[in-house]
């Protein structure tokens, strides 16, 4: 850390932590997590953000009661971020005490933001251990959260259950997505939405899984994840240059766009791999969903590890309403058969439910964080 850095950031924290709600970041990557708690918070009491990312986003939003700082991260950032005072500090950033993000004895209240649709047993393990609280989507999430405190003799957390706040914006924006596409038209689109590396499927299979699709009279939207377009190239290059012209008489067409909304609102059903987006499209598209299950975890290193007597959510989610596949006969049968006869449409839907104040959960969270404060 630059002294210059330093003193700049010391004085910010020292002048705000005490008499705002602190918000800790690991930069913009949690911007739709961060920012719609932000906005409810701002309209009744001072946020002091801090970011360990210097081009984040949120470091050039202007507010009367909003305070931001950069902090570089080293073992002087570390040690005023362990030093900090104040009554209540908001978090994304996961394993706190057990990696660089260390307790404060002058901080009150710590708070976990959840930032993603999956259960408590994805996390690496000890994620949530030494929180104070840890602001739940569902109620399903209390149990592994109680059951890893009675197995490790921690103290009982809060774990008031406030839904998401990311969801907040993809709610909003997939209304608005589908309010566009209300029109349609008379093309059945399949979203081809694989992850990358190790979990791109399109490194796991040995057959063409376009033109199965093509041959079962489906056109496709192929939505690569950001990674492959960096690193994977040569593969994106290959599917691209073969399907550039569609196939006979179907569409081909590549989304590259930020946001997925348009494709998903588009498309009959979905092609993934384990990952965020399965979560997100079966919550929201309500639409059927196959995936390859090549995920390849190392459950010692997850708090699954502790929990493995328990059945968790989005893995009952996926056995239920997904469609697992691993072979071209798995494609061709969902395809010529499956799809044709999905009728899990209210199954779906009893997940979706799950989620408390799905689109509007920000506003709650923030009415907890101020409660802490009193």
């Amino acid at each position: 850390m630059s002294l210059l850095n330093f003193f700049k950031a010391k004085k910010v924290i020292k002048n705000w932590s005490e008499k705002s709600i602190v918000i800790f970041s690991e930069g913009r990557i949690y911007y739709t997590t961060n920012k719609p708690v932000i906005d409810e918070l701002i309209k009744e009491i001072d946020v002091l953000y801090i970011t360990i990312e210097e081009n984040d986003e949120l470091l050039s939003f202007k507010h009367e009661r909003f305070h931001s700082v950069y902090l570089d991260f080293d073992f002087w950032g570390q040690l005023l971020m362990a030093t900090i005072k104040g009554k209540v500090l908001a978090t994304t950033t996961y394993s706190l005490d057990v990696l660089a993000l260390k307790k404060s004895k002058f901080m009150k209240h710590y708070s976990c933001l959840l930032h993603s649709c999956c259960d408590i047993h994805a996390a690496q393990k000890y994620s949530f251990d030494y929180f104070d609280s840890v602001i739940c989507f569902g109620e399903f999430q209390k149990i592994p959260l109680k059951l890893l405190e009675k197995k490790r003799n921690m103290p009982v957390k809060e774990k008031p259950v406030l839904g998401l706040p990311f969801y907040d914006i993809y709610y909003k924006e997939f209304n608005h997505a589908v309010s566009n596409n209300s029109a349609g038209n008379n093309r059945k689109y399949v979203l081809v939405a694989p992850s990358w590396g190790v979990n791109n499927f399109f490194n796991h299979i040995d057959f063409d899984i376009f033109e199965i699709i093509f041959e079962a009279g489906y056109d496709i939207i192929y939505r690569p994840h950001p990674m492959t377009l960096k690193l994977e190239q040569d593969l994106y290059n290959s599917i691209v240059s073969k399907y550039a012209n569609g196939y006979k008489d179907k569409e081909f067409i590549v989304d590259t766009e930020k946001s997925s909304h348009a494709s998903v609102t588009k498309s009959v059903c979905a092609v993934s791999a384990v990952s965020g987006f399965m979560y997100d499209y079966i919550i929201f598209a309500q639409k059927p969903l196959i995936y390859f299950d090549i995920s390849k975890r190392d459950i010692s290193k997850l708090d699954e590890c502790d929990l493995q007597e328990l059945e968790f959510w989005d893995t009952k989610m996926l056995k239920e309403v997904g469609y697992k596949v691993s072979t071209k006969e798995d494609i061709f049968n969902f395809f010529n058969n499956q799809l044709k006869n999905d009728n899990k449409n209210e199954l779906r839907n009893t997940f979706r439910t799950d989620i408390v104040n799905l689109g509007d959960a920000s506003k709650h969270i923030a009415q907890y964080l101020i409660n802490k404060m009193k």
